[in-house]
Formats: C-alpha cells, structure tokens, sequence
C-alpha cells in the first residue's frame, strides 16, 4: 500500500466526488444541526434526524457507473487545460488517462514549482494555522481544514500542489480578474454551511461523514465518535 502523492486538482472533478449517495443497502441519516464552531465538539442537544432505508437495485449501480464516467470527463478535461496553457501534451505515451502520470509532466512540475515556491511559505508562517481557503480567478474556489497545526503542515505541500496546479489549467479562463476576495467574503463562504441539514454516513473507527449542500457550496466534512473534527472541505458550486 502507498499513499497517494497528489490530490485532485479540479473543482469540478471534486464536486463529482462528493455527489455520492448513500450505498445501496447501508443507511443514510439526514440531519439538521445546530450552529457549531469549526473544530469544536458539538454541544449536547437535540437533533433531528430521519433515517432512510436503501434498498439494493440496478439503478443505484448505474448511477454509480455514470458518476465514475464523470470522473474521467473531467480527467480528461484537466488534460486538455493543462496541454493548451502548457503548449504542450501532458497525457503520458504510458497511459493517456493516467491523471498521476500527467501531473508528473516535466513543464508542468517546473511551472507549478514557481507558482507554490511563492506560497509554501504562507502556510507555515505560524503555528495557529489550521486551513487555508483559495481563489482562482479572483473566485473563491475551495476550504480546506484540519484539527490541527501540525496536521496541516503534513498536508500542506500536497495541498498548494493540486491548488497550483489546477490554477495554471484555468489561467486562460476569460472571467479571470486579479481581484483578491475580501477575508468576510471567505468568513461568509465557510460559515455558509454550518446550518445547513447533512447526510451522514457511518465510516469505520467510529467516524462519521457529513456532507451539506446550500446554493453555493459542498461541504464534506468528517468527524470523530465525540464530535471532533478531523477534516472539513468545502467547494464552491
């Protein structure tokens, strides 16, 4: 077993990711919870919570099926930005729809290597930080969070890999502005999802997976047995 060396970096392949529904027969619970800190335990109240049944069909393994081809499409089209704002092929001789091998291309590696060399040391310039938000474009595109510090700092490089990356296959995007969004536009965007009703899946180690939509993001977040948090996502629609 290996750990993977790059995240995904496409905002639309990540919101096909999350479009998961609960499996065929497993249970989904749906809930509407209180306002909660980000990576504070939930308090001791009330939630309501509807337990729906699946039952096993074809239709759930179709559907299954079409989202997966969704995750090639967009593969594929990380390829295609990638080659056109490159000036060059990215897809691999050894395997054309190897998203891994293409973030491996030579050009690529040296022009993301710019674009992180002057951001690495952003994320660890203190020792309180725990996430990031980015935008690309001058629109925010996605949140990260951790419960820790230290944890961050772990993932941080792998991060602003797939963030550097997916910023230079949509530098040609022709609504691209310089325009930095304001920290309570980001406030905003994060604090979005806090009330909004989650579908929960039950992981193994007792953890819990939460996924909250609202009109303009996709929040999946996963959480312990006492309601810590150990990672928050959230996308922009």
């Amino acid at each position: 077993f290996t750990s993977a060396e790059a995240r995904m970096p496409s905002l639309a392949a990540k919101r096909s990711l999350y479009a998961r529904k609960a499996a065929p027969g497993r249970e989904a619970q749906r809930t509407v919870p209180p306002p909660r800190s980000l990576g504070g335990t939930r308090p001791d109240v009330q939630q309501r919570i509807v337990t729906l049944n699946r039952v096993p069909d074809t239709g759930a393994r179709n559907e299954a099926r079409s989202r997966q081809a969704e995750i090639w499409a967009d593969v594929a089209e990380v390829q295609r930005k990638l080659g056109a704002n490159l000036a060059t092929s990215v897809r691999s001789h050894v395997s054309g729809s190897s998203l891994q091998l293409s973030l491996e291309n030579q050009k690529l590696a040296e022009e993301r290597e710019k674009l992180a060399g002057q951001l690495l040391a952003h994320g660890t310039a203190r020792d309180d930080i725990v996430g990031y938000a980015f935008a690309i474009n001058g629109r925010i595109n996605s949140v990260e969070v951790y419960p820790s510090n230290g944890l961050f700092r772990k993932m941080w490089p792998k991060l602003l890999q797939a963030t550097t990356t997916e910023a230079i296959a949509e530098q040609d995007d022709p609504a691209a502005t310089s325009a930095v969004p304001a920290s309570e536009k980001v406030k905003a965007f994060i604090a979005e999802t806090a009330g909004a009703g989650a579908e929960r899946d039950q992981l193994n180690a007792g953890l819990v997976s939460e996924r909250r939509e609202t009109k303009r993001t996709i929040a999946n977040e996963t959480r312990r047995a006492d309601g810590t948090m150990v990672h928050l996502s959230i996308l922009a629609r």
